[in-house]
């Protein structure tokens, strides 16, 4: 592992969840209970039957009603507007401060990065050119990350390495089963699947391995399960409330189903899931990026849907204790459609972050983030100078951070980079990484080529009102 401070053009500028949230289980004496005192509705997204106790569980047997293909009733708003809600917010409490997020994460294939949104100062943190990561989580404040890996090319010898965000390791763990047991292989495996959440004030994390299974990881090294691999084949994104107390993950039962999300207590591992959205027996649509909103007890993700070519995500608001989708956001129709990337909701429950960028690749259009009540109608775009890949979002005393991967060419590596919409509205780079400079024969007798020159900052464009 590499530490030490990475290469970059600093740039001077001057997702938190708290709250209780109502367990899924308290207000029931049993599981059984609660699966028969509520059904899914048959909303937006999917419809899963009558208003009946057909709720099944995760990983347990289906029924014939189940096994139905669900039929697709989707209504789009139009012009990319949410659903119409009561009280608009005005755009300066829209940009008003709602975290406390102190660094930005840029994860490269086989490095972490943090940069300091106050003083734009960037570290290597984590770094192992024989590993690949396949998720990052930290805590509220960001100053301590963990890092999923694996060995390249590979979904085995699985890691968890616990980092602080100025540099320096906390804990090392290895995920494997007791010795002589067979290490469990599902059918299917595909590559950037996986997730991981922090939780709560603990220094833990809830890892969604993707060969299978779910475990809480102690920075000491403690292993809890949270789910087995039979449970949970080819888990993906998870979260955890902000109390710990129940932990929301989605799933793909088999390989030629989509996914499907699902939820239950952390008071007793391993937990008895639920299912909250059924998976898409079609295999044409699957969920990525999941956030609680605060303490509603609905969840934030992002549903791609596949039937039309280039994959297309939505943004879907979930109720999980009755099943019930609501379609958040969608791109307007037209000739360029644009797709939800990630996501991140503010600890108050009030504002989701959201980054889009263009559904078909080759078009090479820049990310727009977008900031929308979640309960209400106020919505503002800013459009970034350049197109995020592996894009995370974060609210901070400064505004949103936005940060990903750049493409500097068909063969070059991506390059990291860090955008903060400010509380004022204005968009500016925070931090852009440089390439890797080429040797130059320096003109006099020296040691040292000659510096390049460093190039100008993109400026900022202006937010762009959705009315």
């Amino acid at each position: 592992m590499l530490r030490g401070h990475s290469q970059g053009i600093p740039i001077d500028t001057g997702m938190a969840q708290s709250g209780h949230v109502t367990s899924l289980l308290q207000s029931r004496c049993s599981r059984r209970a609660l699966l028969g005192s509520s059904g899914l509705a048959t909303l937006a997204l999917a419809a899963c039957g009558e208003e009946t106790n057909t709720r099944q569980f995760a990983g347990g047997p289906q029924t014939p009603e189940a096994n139905k293909s669900p039929a697709l009733e989707i209504e789009l708003p139009s012009g990319g507007s949410p659903t119409a809600l009561p009280t608009r917010l005005p755009v300066s409490e829209l940009l008003a401060p709602r975290g406390v997020s102190q660094f930005a994460l840029i994860a490269h294939p086989d490095r972490l990065m943090t940069v300091d949104l106050a003083s734009a100062e960037t570290r290597s943190v984590w770094s192992d050119p024989d590993r690949a990561i396949w998720a990052v989580a930290s805590t509220l404040s960001a100053e301590r990350a963990a890092v999923l890996s694996a060995q390249s090319g590979s979904a085995t010898g699985w890691t968890v390495d616990f980092v602080e965000a100025q540099g320096g390791p906390v804990g090392h763990v290895d995920l494997g089963t007791h010795r002589g047991t067979p290490e469990h292989r599902p059918d299917a495996v595909t590559s950037g699947k996986g997730g991981m959440a922090w939780i709560g004030e603990t220094s833990s994390v809830a890892v969604a391995i993707p060969s299978g299974g779910l475990k809480q990881i102690f920075a000491d090294g403690s292993q809890v399960p949270i789910l087995p691999a039979a449970a949970a084949k080819r888990p993906a994104a998870v979260a955890v409330t902000a109390d710990a107390g129940t932990i929301a993950f989605v799933d793909q039962p088999s390989g030629s189903e989509g996914s499907g999300i699902y939820a239950g207590s952390m008071r007793a591992k391993p937990i008895d899931p639920i299912v909250v959205l059924p998976a898409d027996r079609s295999g044409n649509r699957y969920a990525h990026g999941l956030a609680w909103i605060a303490s509603s007890g609905r969840v934030a993700t992002v549903i791609d849907r596949e039937e039309l070519g280039n994959p297309q995500g939505d943004l879907f608001y979930i109720e999980t204790e009755t099943g019930k989708p609501t379609l958040a956001w969608t791109s307007p129709a037209g000739r360029e459609v644009w797709s939800v990337q990630s996501i991140a909701v503010s600890g108050d429950g009030v504002v989701v972050a959201f980054l889009t960028n263009p559904s078909n690749p080759e078009t090479r259009k820049p990310s727009s983030v977008w900031l929308m009540q979640i309960d209400g109608s106020a919505i503002e775009r800013f459009e970034l100078p350049v197109e995020l890949s592996a894009s995370r979002l974060v609210f901070s005393p400064h505004g949103v951070a936005a940060s990903g991967l750049v493409r500097s060419g068909e063969d070059d590596p991506e390059l990291g980079a860090v955008f903060l919409v400010s509380t004022a509205g204005a968009v500016a780079p925070l931090y852009l990484e440089t390439p890797p400079a080429t040797p130059v024969a320096s003109p006099v007798a020296s040691p040292h080529a000659s510096p390049a020159a460093s190039p100008e900052a993109s400026p900022s464009p202006r937010a762009i009102a959705k009315d």
